[in-house]
């Protein structure tokens, strides 16, 4: 049997190493050992992985320890393509790359690697083409650009304007001076043997780029359509990161709707309207609320497409923005601004819309077409094929 390296870089939460988990859960059943690589800071992600009982490598990712030389404050920040996010990633500096790469070459020789599984992990692939393994590309749509076509822009945004940082040329430079290599651009080097997106194709950041054989292939944890709650009732997954969370708090606690709230790495109490949760269950949350207020969760927000909730988000970076609109276009959900937090109160009271009625109608949608999503075991067969 096989040997596996599932890796992830870049992102927060826990969505990306979920969806390692479950594609490495059915790998594990047919007999491959799967070891992770995950950021040594993400210390609550890698004991959710050694709880399941696979080995971790806390892989060091050096990131830009001042952004300011590019950019203004991160609140102004407008990626234009994936090339930024690698460039402030380490990738735009062969010196903070070059150690990076090793320690992942380092891991595939001492556990004799196959085949890497990188989510969100452009270091992870990089290594796999350098040691010549076969590697896919899954998880988070926003993490694996269709690299046949070049690594291009996001879809022009209106209301997100892009302003490039990071050229191809200059990342490709880099990358080639850290490996010592020849590689013609980016896409060049990273060279997925395959891109499995873990959404659905409405959810897609690239789909209109999509080749028909790395279309999405649904979100591994989905739901099925839930009988609708009549009353006004609310669940909020929150971040303490986000820049307008003390506004959230105290438009949610003015609202007077029944709330239960999760806040990440949060110290808010419970009160009056309000019920603060440190621990929750996604699945009775949304059986018991008639609507989820979220930062453009790409897990949160398909649970709730699946589920038929309706939604209101506040993103604040360009994946959880693109979440948001896409939400939004479906007429499921409502997107804040950072200049609307103050008013959020209008947006959780505003009953003149029919979000709860579109986000039934998808949900049915989706459900119909439930064959045509398998999630996690697309990937797993993909890494049989290729093994």
């Amino acid at each position: 049997m096989a040997s596996i390296l599932a890796a992830w870089e870049i992102g927060d939460g826990h969505g990306h190493v979920r969806n390692l988990l479950a594609v490495a859960g059915i790998l594990r059943a047919a007999g491959h050992q799967v070891i992770f690589a995950i950021p040594a800071a993400q210390v609550t992600a890698s004991k959710l992985v050694e709880a399941a009982g696979y080995p971790v490598e806390r892989v060091l990712l050096p990131v830009q320890p001042s952004l300011s030389q590019y950019l203004p404050a991160m609140t102004q920040y407008r990626a234009d393509s994936f090339l930024d996010v690698m460039g402030l990633h380490a990738f735009s500096q062969p010196d903070r790359l070059a150690p990076l790469l090793a320690r992942y070459e380092a891991a595939i020789r001492s556990y004799n690697v196959d085949l890497v599984m990188a989510e969100s992990a452009p270091a992870a692939a990089l290594a796999a083409r350098v040691a010549n393994r076969r590697c896919i590309g899954i998880g988070t749509s926003f993490g694996i650009p269709e690299t046949h076509l070049g690594m291009v822009s996001y879809p022009q945004l209106d209301h997100w304007p892009n302003t490039p940082i990071f050229s191809d040329e200059k990342i490709t430079a880099s990358i080639n001076k850290a490996t010592e290599g020849r590689y013609k651009n980016v896409a060049d080097a990273l060279a997925f043997d395959r891109i499995i997106p873990f959404c659905y194709p409405s959810m897609d950041h690239y789909g209109a780029q999509r080749s028909l054989s790395h279309r999405g292939v649904g979100p591994v944890w989905q739901m099925t359509p839930i009988t609708p709650v009549r009353e006004l009732r609310g669940f909020a997954y929150l971040q303490t990161a986000y820049p307008a969370i003390n506004d959230l708090i105290s438009s949610i606690r003015k609202s007077g709707i029944p709330f239960t709230v999760y806040v990440r790495n949060g110290k808010f109490q419970s009160g009056a309207n309000m019920e603060v949760k440190h621990q929750f269950d996604m699945e009775r949350e949304l059986k018991q609320s008639s609507f989820v207020v979220h930062h453009g969760s790409a897990g949160i927000g398909q649970a709730c497409l699946g589920a038929g909730i309706a939604q209101v988000c506040f993103p604040y970076h360009i994946e959880n923005t693109n979440n948001a609109y896409r939400l939004q276009n479906l007429g499921v959900s409502k997107a804040i601004g950072y200049g609307q937090q103050r008013d959020f109160v209008g947006f959780l009271l505003d009953q003149n819309d029919n979000r709860a009625d579109a986000a039934r109608v998808v949900a049915a949608q989706i459900e119909a077409h439930a064959w045509e999503f398998p999630g996690a075991q697309v990937a797993a067969t993909a890494v049989d094929d290729l093994l």
